[in-house]
Formats: C-alpha cells, sequence, structure tokens
C-alpha cells in the first residue's frame, strides 16, 4: 500500500512498483489508507507511507497501523531529514529516491519479515 499525499508522486511509485510484479493500493491519505485497509482485512504485506501529510502525519499513522497489524513492514518516505522518524519503523527513504534504492528497501523489508 502506497500513503502518499501528491497525486503524481503516488502514481510514479505506482508504476515502478507494478513493474516489480507487486500488486499496488494507493492511498491520498492517512484516513483513506486506514480504510482500504480494513476493507482488506489487513492483508496488506506492507505500506510506504509519506512521513508528512495534511490531518494525520505519517508518525500516527504508522501507530495505527502497528496496532492493527503488528509486524506489518512500513516504509517511511520524507524530504524533511529533520522530522523525527518514528518507532517501528522497518526502513526509511529520503525524497527523492531512485526506483532501484525504492525496490531494494522494499525487497529487503519484505525478506526481514519473512525470516522473523
Amino acid at each position: 500500500m502506497i500513503v502518499e499525499d501528491e497525486a503524481p508522486v503516488r502514481r510514479t511509485i505506482r508504476r515502478v512498483l507494478e513493474r516489480l510484479g507487486y500488486t499496488v493500493i494507493e492511498a491520498r491519505h492517512a484516513a483513506e489508507a486506514l480504510r482500504l485497509g480494513a476493507e482488506r482485512e489487513w492483508r496488506v504485506d506492507a505500506v510506504l507511507t509519506d512521513l508528512v501529510m495534511p490531518e494525520m502525519s505519517g508518525q500516527e499513522l504508522v501507530a495505527q497501523l502497528r496496532a492493527l497489524q503488528p509486524g506489518l513492514p512500513v516504509l517511511v518516505m520524507t524530504g524533511y531529514t529533520d522530522k523525527a522518524i518514528p518507532e517501528g519503523v522497518d526502513a526509511v527513504l529520503e525524497k527523492p529516491f531512485m526506483a532501484e534504492v525504492l525496490a531494494r528497501r522494499l525487497r529487503e523489508v519484505l525478506e526481514a519479515r519473512r525470516a522473523r
């Protein structure tokens, strides 16, 4: 699942991930992510979320996600290096990032989850 309020960024990430063979769910903001996750009964393999979003921060979203699905791999992307990274985040992607970096980080967190 991608949670990103900027449509062009969200679409680009979706295209990259789909080319890599992933099934992608898009959410424009945290509340939509929580609703979509509930509809899927939280059968989500990983979440890639922006840290700074309107209405609910990525940090708040991560806390709610962890309550709903403990162990859910969460990757946080941010263009603000001065923001605190939420506890329990599996990886951080600093914007802008290359498609190869996204692919590697996602693969790493998914493999780490399988190894647990």
